[in-house]
């Protein structure tokens, strides 16, 4: 006679049982090694990093600004030494305003600021 080899559910084949396994798997990790606290300090890190890009540009744009008014200032005093170059008979009106071609805010020495 054939000897017959044990299986999952016993010896003979046909009476083969079902097996079930259920597990939980759990990591926790009893020390870090800082690892909360460094990436705390990586995005303070970051927030200083773009609050830092942000005052630069507002700095780059101050700056275009007001050479932008230079510009427009130095423009207009051109505008006024040429007209001032030029003969007194073309000029029409007695008024301060029609007398020189300079606007008042460039006379009075104002500059227009933009913040």
């Amino acid at each position: 006679m054939k000897q017959r080899r044990p299986t999952q559910g016993g010896a003979a084949v046909d009476r083969l049982n079902w097996n079930t396994q259920a597990g939980i798997f759990l990591t926790c990790l009893l020390y870090q090694g800082g690892y909360a606290d460094a990436s705390v300090r990586e995005a303070e890190a970051r927030i200083r990093n773009l609050q830092a890009q942000v005052d630069s540009l507002r700095q780059q744009i101050h700056l275009q600004v007001e050479q932008v008014g230079l510009a427009v200032a130095a423009a207009n005093a051109r505008r006024w030494a040429r007209a001032r170059r030029r003969p007194t008979s073309k000029r029409v009106s007695n008024s301060p305003r029609a007398s020189s071609p300079m606007p008042s805010s460039a006379q009075s020495g104002q500059m227009l600021v933009i913040a």
